[in-house]
């Protein structure tokens, strides 16, 4: 384990620093979120880190015990064994972590698309399969407790000395340093590279479970969101089974919107995982407000999310040439705010 020079261990650099004593229990955290308050990426005082495309996750360890969590809520330990061995083989008996999973593509990209073979399974066999054919790795960006303390009141410049000491050696589990005080060329990267984009995060910041403040912001190079799926409709020929998903997203008043239909990026793999989970909560009647097009659908619960990217909106606010990128099982369906700039407010997932 990797030591402060002047402290020794995460847990004896925490008491210094003053945190307090307690307990966070890692199905209850909801981890903190980015805004989009669009002032810019050369603010003074903040960090700036890559936006990656994977699954959020918390992973917690308590003595020879591991759990990880979606943001969600969902355990996803079993879909990711590696990644808890991993964390098993930290060298600090309790660390409570906040952090993204992600698969890498030929280039060294995270890969949303990549991940999807990952989170589409649950079968043992299936999941030793997609072990071996889709290594992921745990970027840890933040730390939320350390032994018996409590780190989030702490300045994030002090969580993360926290978090490279308590992960420095590890395999599988790395972290990154980002650039202080101005992200633009941070963000050109990423246009350049075809990566998501950049959040920026105020150094003297505390970490705020659930929160959504300017504290943490995002600028994204291309429009990719989440939405919630209220239904499907038939499709034509070898599309027969499904031809698009309905996908709609709360309003500020927490109703349920109709955006659209998805049908662009819908392969065969995906429609077997989707087909069985939307047929098992059908609805006799629409679950979302908004004018559906006269076509043969069925309409679902909203339980299931989905990833996004589209181009815009149209006039009549729902989503223009919308691309599907997957199923979103780390993210619940109340977190879902996209919509058109009148009718939401900048904060949304």
């Amino acid at each position: 384990m990797a030591k402060h020079p002047e402290y020794g261990s995460p847990v004896q650099l925490a008491e210094a620093l003053g945190a307090p004593r307690g307990e966070l229990d890692a199905a209850r955290v909801k981890p903190m979120l980015c805004s989009t308050d669009g002032l810019g990426l050369a603010r003074k005082g903040y960090v700036y880190e890559l936006k990656l495309d994977g699954a959020r996750i918390l992973a917690e360890k308590r003595g020879a015990e591991v759990r990880l969590f979606y943001r969600s809520g969902r355990d996803a330990a079993p879909q990711y064994p590696e990644i808890a061995e991993a964390v098993a083989g930290l060298d600090v008996d309790r660390v409570l972590l906040d952090g993204e999973i992600v698969a890498l593509d030929d280039e060294g990209r995270p890969s949303f698309e990549k991940l999807q073979r990952r989170i589409a399974v649950d079968d043992k066999r299936e999941v030793a399969r997609a072990r071996r054919e889709v290594p992921v790795v745990f970027v840890a960006f933040d730390v939320l407790s350390v032994g018996p303390y409590v780190v989030t009141s702490l300045p994030l410049v002090h969580r993360r000395a926290l978090l490279a000491a308590a992960v420095s050696g590890a395999t599988l589990v790395t972290t990154f340093d980002g650039v202080e005080d101005d992200g633009t060329a941070l963000f050109e990267l990423c246009k350049a590279r075809g990566l998501e984009g950049v959040v920026g995060k105020r150094l003297d910041g505390p970490y705020r479970p659930g929160d959504r403040t300017a504290d943490w912001f995002k600028v994204k190079t291309e429009k990719d969101a989440d939405f919630v799926v209220v239904g499907y409709t038939r499709g034509e020929g070898g599309r027969s089974r499904m031809g698009a998903l309905d996908v709609a997203s709360f309003d500020d008043a927490g109703e349920l919107v109709l955006r659209g239909r998805v049908g662009s990026g819908l392969t065969e793999r995906a429609i077997d995982k989707l087909l069985p989970l939307l047929d098992a909560i059908a609805s006799k009647t629409p679950t979302s407000r908004g004018t559906y097009e006269p076509k043969v659908r069925v309409h679902v619960a909203p339980r299931y999310v989905v990833r996004v990217r589209y181009l815009g909106w149209s006039s009549d606010g729902k989503l223009r040439f919308p691309v599907f990128r997957g199923l979103r099982d780390d993210v619940p369906p109340g977190e879902c705010r996209e919509a058109p700039a009148a009718a939401t407010p900048k904060a949304c997932p």
